[in-house]
């Protein structure tokens, strides 16, 4: 369950304002090769794609010379068990008739190397879906009143803060679509970045009320908190998502409504009345559907061109929303199939397995 719950209650960073424009389209390595000793047992294994449709066989040669074969329809391979210390080689081949193995490439592993065993598709499924909601929360289902407990006795202090941020936020006026500046789609003009910024503040400031007034009734169950997350949910839950809030005209504003509605939906769902429930889950499903839609064309683009920073990071928006909302569509075990062992495998294609994140001069 650990897996589930890093992914869950990470505080996701969002990335400064960048143009689809200045995604670096590079193919993605051959990784690990060299001979070089890698950081990270099973290390995640990449290849440039040939083509967008075909499948590949992979075989692993172990330091005993047992090889193992392995099918995937993606262009990487992250093995669900550790291997054992050695020299090791890999080679992979296109399932298209006629197609050959590459050469071996080459690479070490340490007694020493951090083992991080990922789970197989059909397991992290099965972990997530038993998790009780709150999925966010490090609770099994009927520990809730002892968590409550804990955090209110443990961390007052934060509490008190989470109190303060909340009650100031609760001046913010009422969010509609009527709030957001008109911007026009795909123009990267001096006005329209200004106009950009100013959709993303009011889309983070009312998403940030959203959640913190969630997670305080659940700390707290104190009413005042429930509704005022009610209300503010609701609210986002109205936006349009082909509207001032589209994904194409400002993707952080997009990201931030959804996995905010899906953080309070998870943290809310016994107290969301039917109607409520609906509407909610709708508007979770219909942005989920549409960054869906961006990031797995051409057979998930990032597999073959990782170096996106908007990408990776919505990315990971997708995959956390999936967690939160399994169940509730079954896109969203499509969506974990095919991207959550791909990000435990590696997180950020800047910094390998030390997770480092750089994405290029354009942020400095």
């Amino acid at each position: 369950m650990r897996y589930l719950l890093m992914l869950a209650t990470v505080s996701i960073s969002v990335a400064g304002l960048l143009s689809p424009v200045y995604a670096v389209s590079v193919k993605i390595a051959v990784s690990p090769d060299g001979g070089e000793q890698v950081l990270q047992n099973p290390p995640l294994i990449t290849w440039p794609r040939v083509g967008s449709d075909t499948g590949y066989t992979l075989e692993w040669r172990l330091p005993g010379g047992q090889v193992r074969q392995y099918t995937t329809q993606a262009n990487w391979w992250l093995s669900a068990q550790a291997m054992p210390a050695g020299e090791h080689a890999w080679r992979v081949r296109s399932t298209a008739p006629a197609a050959g193995y590459s050469d071996w490439h080459r690479f070490r592993l340490a007694v020493d190397t951090n083992k991080f065993t990922v789970p197989d598709d059909d397991e992290l499924l099965r972990r997530i879906s038993a998790k009780a909601r709150p999925r966010l929360l490090p609770v099994q289902k009927g520990d809730l009143r002892t968590w409550q407990v804990a955090v209110m006795d443990g961390r007052a202090k934060d509490v008190e803060r989470l109190r303060r941020a909340v009650q100031q936020g609760i001046l913010l006026p009422a969010l509609v679509d009527a709030s957001f500046p008109t911007i026009s789609a795909g123009l990267l003009s001096a006005e329209n970045v200004q106009l950009m910024n100013q959709a993303r503040s009011l889309a983070l400031a009312a998403s940030k009320q959203l959640r913190a007034a969630a997670l305080l009734w659940r700390v707290t169950g104190e009413r005042a908190y429930l509704d005022e997350a009610l209300r503010r949910g609701t609210q986002l839950a109205a936006l349009d998502p082909a509207g001032p809030t589209a994904f194409e005209r400002q993707d952080q504003a997009f990201r931030e409504i959804l996995w905010s509605l899906a953080f309070s939906f998870d943290l809310m769902e016994r107290e969301l009345q039917a109607e409520v429930r609906a509407h909610w889950r709708g508007a979770v499903l219909s942005r989920l559907d549409i960054l869906f839609a961006d990031l797995s064309r051409d057979n998930w683009r990032l597999n073959h061109a990782p170096l996106d920073s908007h990408g990776v990071t919505n990315t990971r928006y997708l995959i956390t929303t999936a967690v939160l909302m399994h169940g509730e569509s079954p896109r969203t075990a499509q969506i974990l199939r095919a991207q959550l062992r791909r990000m435990f495998g590696a997180a950020s294609p800047w910094g390998g397995y030390d997770g480092g994140f750089a994405n290029g001069t354009a942020y400095a």
